[in-house]
């Protein structure tokens, strides 16, 4: 009954231009490493399937073994492919050679990708700008595969054309159906994650299949999102709905809220060579929390320093927009109640000219018998960013391939926060900085003499030796958070909100802005580095 409640009072005029033919999720399930009895390493993340940043390439390989979790096919939609694409039509393949053709696959887009690194082609990690993750596979494009927590998630949506041109493939990510279906899946895989590790597969199988029942009836996406199924299906409904309100909506206003939250991560690599790259990204989320009666469209416009044309826009999202420039966006919405992902967006140094807030240098020298160590580590607060403070800083030291650490002596005492080793794993040494850099304190070093029991291995579930991290080849990762910053100046123009019909009163917005690092890692400068690339001779 709640289905069909459900179905019945969902607003017709919210349905997208996201047309599925089939969609897919695989889980890994293991292979050497992971755990024997679950196939998962550390927080019981899977180990073999690695997340994949939009442009970069699929991380697969032949040895990878997937289990496929969930499919599902439209038989209307493809029908109606037959009727359209005529000659040109091609079915869509079974699983396993969707797998496989998946697993070949190449970057999307190798326009902007470097030189490949002088120390092990095969262990490069460059980091490139944002690119969507569309691929031929199986003779059919677009393909659209992500990875993220142990998933491998793809959907086939109906294209009108067999045959695309390189503008179609370029500017394709700006269409509603591909930006919809890349938020569908990533909402699969995060309650997949989450039910198959607390529920079983099964159990997974009937949430997953519910929830496309709910928001993809009959192959076209019309917006409703998992946590609105959760707390429909799985919760309880109103017995007397709102008249004005339709269903999906859950809940009712009382307080009218514009309330906007801008949050960029920022992946950096910090290698102090002249001869290599120090490479950045910044990946943006604009969120949004609308709280207003009656079901209202809003329009507004988004403005940035960064190039705003391949972002993606929520499912809620029904005209989207160039502005004046190509850094600004025109979009018009009817909101849902809850806090919602709006706009997501990346910058990269080819594109804007960023520097990190944190500078770091990391100076890391080793005995020949791996058992004594000795580093210093340096950070400055970057000038040109302009953030004066920290809401909170914590370095990671890992040291791998030397055992646990025995003991330790702070050789160049911090001004500011404690050095310990952690607690549940014994290779890690943490300098926990807090929130103190700030005003006056932009410089800090930390010194240390280490001590490693070589006979004993970590133990802590999840660990595993990195191959690559021998003799001084080494890193640190550096977590750090900053409140009312960013660095793309992405922002709501607050004076241009436009709300139809116009609630009563008046309604005041805010916005919110955050920075923080997602993958912050600083390599010893007298080894080699796995994610800076040789810079390009002129």
């Amino acid at each position: 009954f709640q289905f069909f409640f459900f179905l019945l009072f969902f607003p017709v005029h919210l349905i997208l231009s996201l047309v599925m033919r089939r969609i897919w999720l695989w889980r890994d399930v293991g292979e050497e490493g992971c755990d024997d009895e679950k196939g998962r390493g550390e927080n019981g993340v899977m180990c073999t399937v690695a997340e994949s940043t939009p442009g970069s390439s699929l991380k697969l390989s032949k040895k990878d073994k997937l289990e496929l979790l969930f499919s599902r096919g439209y038989a209307t939609v493809e029908r109606r492919a037959k009727q359209l694409l005529k000659e040109t039509y091609r079915e869509v393949p079974n699983a396993n050679e969707l797998l496989e053709s998946l697993k070949a696959c190449d970057t999307p887009s190798m326009s902007n990708a470097r030189e490949t690194d002088w120390h092990d082609d095969s262990t490069t990690q460059c980091l490139i700008p944002h690119q969507p993750p569309l691929y031929t596979a199986a003779g059919l494009w677009p393909v659209v595969a992500i990875q993220k927590d142990g998933f491998l998630g793809c959907f086939l949506p109906f294209i009108s054309y067999a045959t695309p041109s390189l503008e179609d493939q370029n500017s394709i990510i700006e269409t509603p159906c591909i930006s919809s279906g890349i938020m569908l899946l990533e909402q699969m895989i995060n309650a997949a994650s989450k039910l198959v590790l607390q529920e079983g597969v099964a159990v997974t199988y009937t949430q997953l299949d519910t929830f496309l029942s709910l928001t993809c009836p009959m192959g076209t996406y019309n917006g409703i999102t998992y946590s609105q199924v959760a707390k429909l299906v799985m919760g309880k409904l109103e017995s007397n709905p709102s008249k004005t309100s339709p269903a999906w909506r859950v809940g009712k206003v009382d307080t009218p809220m514009l309330s906007f939250y801008v949050t960029e991560r920022v992946t950096a690599s910090q290698y102090h060579n002249d001869t290599l790259y120090e490479d950045m990204i910044v990946s943006g989320e604009l969120e949004a929390k609308l709280l207003l009666p009656d079901s209202p469209d809003v329009s507004l416009i988004v403005s940035s320093t960064c190039d705003l044309t391949k972002s993606r826009v929520s499912n809620c999202v029904c005209h989207n927009q160039r502005g004046l420039s190509s850094t600004e966006r025109r979009l018009t919405l009817t909101p849902p109640l809850e806090k919602f992902s709006m706009l997501n967006y990346q910058a990269s140094v080819s594109a804007s000219p960023l520097e990190p807030p944190l500078l770091a240098k990391y100076e890391f020298q080793t005995a020949s018998d791996l058992s004594r160590a000795s580093f210093t580590f340096t950070l400055t607060r970057s000038e040109k960013c302009g953030v004066s403070s920290f809401k909170n800083i914590d370095v990671y030291f890992p040291f791998f391939n030397r055992g646990v650490i025995r003991s330790f002596i702070i050789t160049s005492r911090p001004s500011i926060g404690q050095v310990i080793v952690d607690k549940t794993r014994g290779n890690v040494l943490v300098w926990n900085v807090g929130g103190h850099m700030a005003g006056r304190t932009s410089r800090l070093i930390v010194g240390c003499d280490l001590v490693f029991d070589t006979s004993t291995s970590p133990s802590y579930k999840g660990f595993e030796d990195d191959p690559f991290c021998n003799g001084v080849t080494s890193y640190a990762d550096v977590d750090w958070e900053v409140e009312g910053k960013t660095l793309t100046n992405t922002h709501v123009d607050l004076d241009s909100i436009r709300i139809s019909p116009q609630p009563k009163g008046k309604v005041k917005p805010s916005i919110t802005y955050s920075l923080r690092s997602l993958h912050y890692r600083v390599w010893n400068e007298h080894g080699k580095s796995r994610s800076c690339s040789r810079l390009l001779k002129q």
